[in-house]
């Protein structure tokens, strides 16, 4: 502002001696001309000496008429000057030299991988949608080299992980944390009233605890919520991973940010959703194949025939047919019925069926109580959710401990106040 006044003062100033100058050359012309003679003869050296100074001033400076240009000049025309040049970076689309293969360090996996990004491309960009607008490969090509060195930056990271200490010490924490969370809950709502509710009243009852003592994560408030919470996470996991060129195009980090909360996130943390207890039964059977494949893993029940014996058989060869998927949908009407048998003998399973060792190790009464929480845990989408949630935060963290304001802000901003 003070520069501002400064300026205007010294044009001012600058108009001032101007108007001055002009009024005493004008004054001094006037005065000359009254002196002159009303005779001709008189005038003639005025005229001379007039005329030879106006000589002298034309032989000096060039005087002539001023040209107006046909056309006047444009923005276009200004930068008809400013030519591309055809080496210009940016009408290249050469993306520059990859680093990723220097941060996974493994033949094998940058193979393994290659290949199944190209497989992923070719079926769902390529075939689906992009061999109809044109035959050109460098999009699919530009894809690649941007998903490698996103892979390349996460493997990187995960190298300098501590995993033992993550799976045996966080992991084991976080999902005491979610178990201790859960009893303190269920004892606020009473253990008697959770065994008579049904799953969905169970959800409710504690979702409405957890909302009040604002311990819900705030993914789990509404479908809305749970939308803007994963978007936000990637939003702050692309702006890490991403080359610093993408990293600053809007367009690319909405493209990739909703493809990635939408299509890849939103399937997974769908898989804690309302869990059947026909893939539980299917669940533990498959723990039992790999860890105990030749041993008993459970102590069989009294009330179980020779019959359900054979059949349970026939079910672990066709889970190892399988390839071991704990979560195969069964096909047929039969599979479905004894799917749904195995779904009642869960509870039985988990309450009778344990380790005869197990169970005095502990004591009775203790490991009831431990089973009816894991039970009634397992049996919650709310409780689940809570806890997938939770380790994708600890996953994320670990690997990209940059992004802990971002996760704290998440849980800040977005927490409602209970009805």
């Amino acid at each position: 502002m003070k520069k501002a006044m400064e300026s205007l003062q010294d044009l001012i100033e600058e108009a001032k001696t101007r108007t001055i100058y002009w009024a005493l050359c004008i004054f001094a012309v006037s005065y000359f001309l009254t002196h002159t003679s009303k005779a001709m003869l008189m005038n003639i050296p005025i005229a001379v000496l007039l005329v030879s100074g106006l000589r002298i001033l034309f032989n000096k400076v060039e005087f002539r008429w001023k040209v107006h240009n046909a056309r006047p000049l444009s923005y276009l025309s200004h930068l008809e000057k400013k030519q591309s040049s055809p080496n210009d970076s940016r009408l290249s689309t050469v993306p520059p030299p990859s680093k990723w293969k220097r941060n996974i360090n493994s033949p094998a996996v940058e193979a393994a991988m290659q290949d199944f990004i190209k497989k992923l491309l070719q079926d769902f960009v390529v075939n689906l949608w992009y061999s109809d607008i044109t035959p050109d490969k460098e999009v699919p090509e530009l894809i690649h080299a941007i998903i490698m060195d996103v892979l390349g930056e996460v493997s990187g990271r995960v190298k300098e992980v501590n995993l033992v200490e993550l799976l045996t010490r966080d992991v084991v924490d976080l999902i005491g944390e979610h178990l201790d969370l859960f009893r303190r809950n269920q004892a606020a709502i009473g253990v008697d009233v959770m065994g008579t509710l049904s799953s969905e009243k169970r959800d409710e009852r504690l979702k409405h605890h957890l909302l009040v003592s604002k311990e819900l994560h705030p993914a789990l408030i509404s479908s809305e919520c749970e939308y803007k919470v994963l978007q936000r996470l990637m939003s702050g996991l692309l702006a890490v991973v991403l080359r610093p060129r993408e990293a600053q195009c809007p367009l690319v980090r909405c493209i990739a940010r909703e493809l990635l909360t939408c299509l890849v996130m939103e399937p997974i943390m769908n898989f804690a959703s309302p869990v059947r207890e026909d893939n539980i039964a299917q669940g533990i059977r498959w723990i039992q194949d790999v860890i105990w494949p030749d041993g008993t893993f459970f102590r069989p029940l009294s009330t179980r025939t020779e019959l359900e014996c054979q059949e349970n058989e026939r079910f672990q060869l066709t889970m190892r047919q399988q390839g071991q998927s704990s979560v195969s949908k069964p096909g047929t009407f039969e599979e479905q019925l004894e799917a749904s048998r195995r779904a009642r003998d869960v509870e039985k399973i988990i309450f009778n069926g344990a380790p005869a060792t197990l169970v005095s190790l502990i004591g009775q009464k203790q490991y009831r109580r431990c089973a009816r929480d894991v039970y009634y845990f397992l049996q919650s989408t709310v409780c689940l959710k809570q806890l997938a949630y939770g380790l994708l935060e600890l996953l994320l963290l670990s690997v990209f401990p940059e992004l802990r304001e971002v996760v704290l802000d998440i849980h800040k901003t977005m927490h409602v106040e209970p009805v």
